[in-house]
């Protein structure tokens, strides 16, 4: 209802919120985004589903079981780089101790050049660093995510937080042999998060990440917007946004 969208503006608690940057590698043009980035199969889900949408939200479940029905799966490389630190869940209020805290000031968000972990002396080309993992795989999955759910029945990344200066990255490989049925019983899980704790699932807090498809097709779904496949890069901003809550 209105008065539940109404009465955080009354009330007036913001706190800052992450943003992130994400560059297409192919034409170096750079985006902000403050939600999610997803590829394989939940991008598919998306995108696929573009044409059924006369039929509301069922067009998401339909298309997702058509996809577990085909599970296709996306050759590339992926680097990130980690944060370790234990996962609890953000109560997206005051005293989260991972988010920053309410009136704290950073400087990114009265910046117009923001800094970037990936740049590099003029003519040199970005090395990555020891500290960086990679995987090169066939991805049945992929999400990079700031929020929580991408959708109201959707738990994608249950321990992201507003301001921690991390993105909830979530994989799947194809090597991991998961089944047509595991992969249902896990989708079933999503609602509350609870897939995230299955071993064949990678669930990682990263500052940074770069990607590199092999395959010559392929779906990039940038905060609810299709972007034109190719190798791409995202990067953290802490506390560059403001919300109101």
């Amino acid at each position: 209802p209105a008065w539940a969208a109404a009465w955080p503006l009354v009330r007036g608690h913001g706190r800052p919120a992450d943003g992130f940057s994400y560059w297409d590698r192919a034409t170096g043009e750079r985006q902000i985004a403050m939600l999610s980035l997803t590829h394989a199969m939940i991008a598919d889900v998306d995108i696929l589903s573009e044409g059924w949408r006369w039929m509301g939200d069922t067009r998401f479940v339909l298309q997702t079981l058509v996809q577990l029905a085909r599970l296709p799966s996306y050759s590339g490389k992926l680097e990130y780089l980690p944060v370790e630190r234990g996962l609890a869940r953000c109560p997206k209020e005051r005293s989260c101790p991972h988010c920053l805290a309410p009136g704290a000031e950073d400087p990114l968000r009265e910046a117009t050049d923001l800094p970037s972990i990936f740049a590099t002396e003029a003519g040199k080309v970005w090395t990555r660093p020891d500290d960086w993992e990679v995987v090169e795989d066939e991805f049945v999955y992929l999400l990079a995510s700031k929020s929580t759910n991408l959708d109201a029945g959707t738990c994608c990344s249950p321990y992201a937080c507003l301001s921690d200066g991390c993105l909830d990255l979530t994989f799947v490989e194809k090597s991991k042999k998961m089944s047509r049925w595991d992969s249902l019983m896990t989708f079933l899980k999503i609602e509350t998060g609870d897939h995230v704790h299955d071993p064949r699932i990678t669930y990682r807090k990263v500052r940074a990440l770069r990607y590199t498809p092999k395959t010559a097709e392929g779906i990039v779904v940038l905060d609810g917007e299709r972007q034109s496949f190719g190798p791409f890069q995202l990067e953290v901003h802490t506390g560059l946004l403001g919300v109101v809550l």
